[in-house]
């Protein structure tokens, strides 16, 4: 994960996985902790959260985990508060937006992880989507995300068998 400063200067990277990749991330003004989550092989995303104050070089690090790495986690977001995490997840089998309390004083999740909208139906889902084109914001009580919508329509009708060949030449 790379850091451009806004004024100018020099890409740098921030955070750094071996044998893996850093995505996602998204800081909070209020908590002043950053959200990302790593990507291994094998797994599909493990959220953290890490305290990046503001002039720092680079997030603690002490990276807090957010999610089990048995449950693939991604998209990870702030509630306005910086008090909440908002995640889409396959914690029951189904990519479902949870949540989880957020503790920033202490650095640390409070309490269980709870679901906060469930994708069940393949029919309306964002399950679809690919994680590059899936997309979470929170504003205010209300979360925005996008989902793939999947119908289907059958036709009847009755066929009629013409001859190739007409009798009349």
């Amino acid at each position: 994960m790379s850091l451009t400063p806004t004024a100018g200067g020099p890409t740098r990277t921030i955070l750094r996985v071996p044998d893996g990749t850093v995505q996602d991330a998204v800081w909070s003004p209020e908590s002043r902790f950053l959200l990302f989550t790593v990507l291994k092989p094998g797994s599909d995303g493990q959220i953290y959260a890490a305290r990046f104050l503001p002039g720092e070089d680079a997030p603690d690090g002490h990276w807090i985990a957010i999610t089990r790495e048995t449950y693939s986690s991604r998209t990870p977001r702030w509630s306005g508060d910086g008090k909440t995490i908002f995640y889409l997840s396959k914690v029951d089998g189904f990519w479902c937006i949870w949540g989880q309390h957020f503790d920033p004083v202490m650095g640390r999740a409070v309490g269980s992880p709870f679901a906060v909208y469930h994708f069940h139906d393949f029919k309306f889902s964002p399950d679809g989507l690919s994680a590059e084109h899936f997309n979470i914001a929170a504003a205010g009580d209300s979360l925005y995300l996008n989902v793939l919508q999947t119908r289907g329509t059958i036709w009847l009708g009755k066929l009629s068998r013409k001859s190739l060949f007409s009798s009349s030449q």
